[in-house]
Formats: structure tokens, C-alpha cells, sequence
């Protein structure tokens, strides 16, 4: 159980980090 949760927030986190770098890079075009 702690594993799958585990999973699923570096996952969550993953999607964040690129969402983050998808913006940034946005706002310096």
C-alpha cells in the first residue's frame, strides 16, 4: 500500500515538474 502510494505521488509530482517546465518555457518565448 505505502509502495503504490508512493507510485502515484512521483507520479502526480512527475506531471507537476513537466507541466512547471512546459511554462516556463512558454513565458520565455
Amino acid at each position: 500500500m505505502l509502495l503504490a502510494n508512493s507510485k502515484m505521488f512521483r507520479f502526480k509530482f512527475n506531471i507537476t515538474g513537466t507541466l512547471f517546465v512546459i511554462y516556463f518555457s512558454w513565458k520565455n518565448i
